[in-house]
């Protein structure tokens, strides 16, 4: 899976930006909705940078849509695609 350099969510667009970690100490990425942003720290690895992508996708998914699932549920839904995604050689995106 590559990561994109924009992606559309339930109708929105989003640009995503791989960006040095200063944006944050504890994460590897951060959605910004109003902004239509998703940003990955471009330090971590590549496997990292691609279930961070599905976390935040997930994350803006679940606030468009008021699913209200815990953190906690939303990571588990992140590593379980990931793996589903990565096991089948599905892949989706723009190359880089």
């Amino acid at each position: 899976m590559s990561i994109p350099k924009r992606i559309i969510i339930g109708g929105l667009e989003y640009r995503v930006e791989l960006v040095d970690p200063s944006f944050s100490t504890e994460h590897f990425g951060q959605l910004e909705q109003l902004k239509g942003l998703i940003r990955i720290n471009k330090e971590i690895s590549k496997d990292r940078q691609q279930t961070t992508l599905l976390h935040e996708i997930l994350e803006a998914i679940n606030s468009q849509y008021q699913f209200e699932l815990e953190h906690g549920k939303i990571q588990g839904l992140e590593a379980t695609l990931y793996q589903v995604l990565k096991d089948n050689n599905i892949y989706f995106g723009e190359e880089q």
